[in-house]
């Protein structure tokens, strides 16, 4: 049975998931530090959270939402930096894991921490590395008024936030297990709102392979068989949707 971990109290813990015979409720911290589960509560508490942009910033980014931005982003920095290394690079783009703007919730006061010019782009394994070292040499240091290398609640060195993963790699990372197979009923209740949001609620400006799709797609609902023994939370007899009523808990 896979035991899920959820929950951290400041920035981003890293989890684990093992598969034990335990009850599907049970909270298990395996290890800090590991490339597995990644899960980043709302924070409410004002020690959590990065000190406030000065007025300058916040007049600069006042009214502007994170999706737009995000796409611009991609649009005229960072996909042409691809093109002009890797003319037809096999990718997918687009403004996902956590942040109050990837459900389009952000606003003045959540852009006080961790919002910015943020991306996930995902790649084949074997160029990860290499796209990484290229962005972070290449980008500018702002774009529309904003520093493109910026600290985070979860990580307090100044660098670049576009994250660099492959689809399977990233998925991991967020729901603390391998989702490219045949998920069981235990996998399903496993799972949190939180992580699945991370991977299914934003939105993707590029898939030029199809597997982030085929992914997201796969995990936006429950099975039948789940949904109609799970009841309260799981959606309809018909199935549901995997992250239905979750969406406050993407909000920082």
């Amino acid at each position: 049975m896979w035991v899920h971990v959820s929950s951290c109290c400041c920035g981003r813990t890293t989890y684990t998931a093992r598969r034990l015979m335990l009850k599907p409720r049970l909270l298990l911290k395996i290890q800090e530090g590991s490339s597995t589960h990644r899960f980043h509560r709302s924070q409410s508490s004002s020690r959590c959270r990065q000190k406030p942009q000065d007025s300058t910033m916040t007049s600069m980014t006042s009214g502007t939402s994170g999706i737009p931005l995000a796409r611009q982003y991609y649009d005229d920095v960072v996909a042409p930096l691809l093109a002009a290394r890797w003319p037809d690079l096999p990718h997918a783009a687009g403004r996902l894991g956590g942040g109050s703007e990837v459900l389009g919730l952000d606003d003045d006061t959540s852009r006080d921490h961790d919002w910015g010019l943020r991306l996930t782009l995902l790649v084949a394994a074997d160029r990860v590395d290499a796209v990484a070292e290229h962005l972070e040499t290449t980008l500018p240091d702002s774009f529309a008024g904003l520093p493109s290398r910026f600290a985070t609640s979860w990580d307090p060195v100044v660098r670049q936030r576009v994250e660099v993963a492959t689809v399977e790699a990233f998925a991991v990372s967020r729901l603390g297990l391998e989702a490219s197979g045949e998920l069981d009923a235990v996998d399903w209740l496993c799972l949190t709102g939180q992580s699945l949001l991370e991977v299914i609620a934003g939105p993707v400006f590029t898939d030029t392979v199809g597997t982030l799709t085929r992914l997201r797609q796969k995990l936006a609902w429950y099975p039948v068989r789940l949904a109609v023994r799970g009841g309260r939370g799981l959606g309809p007899a018909r199935g549901g949707p995997a992250a239905d009523g979750a969406h406050g808990a993407a909000r920082r």
